[in-house]
């Protein structure tokens, strides 16, 4: 895990890296903008998605199955708005 502090007023990013999952390449999450950001393994994009509660994040990267379709599930299918994010951007949300 590697924690990504922000600017002062900012929350803090914990990218989680998800070796087991073959959609997910890490994931993270800030408490304090419900912004979660996940990097694909096709490509190594980010995206973020604005307005995740954290317990749909905790109940993502704790599934005992697949993370990959509980994000599926959850996160795209929650309809959360998204965005493709810049790697240098990643450390700022």
């Amino acid at each position: 895990m590697r924690a990504c502090a922000g600017q002062e007023g900012e929350g803090i990013l914990r990218l989680i890296n998800l070796a087991g999952s073959k959609l997910l390449a890490s994931i993270g999450y800030n408490p304090n903008t419900q912004t979660l950001i996940a990097q694909f393994h096709k490509g190594g994009d980010f995206y973020a998605y604005e307005g995740v509660d954290s317990g749909v994040f905790i109940s993502v990267i704790t599934d005992p199955i697949s993370h990959g379709t509980a994000f599926h599930e959850k996160i795209r299918g929650g309809g959360y708005p998204y965005r493709k994010v810049a790697r240098d951007e990643v450390d700022r949300l």
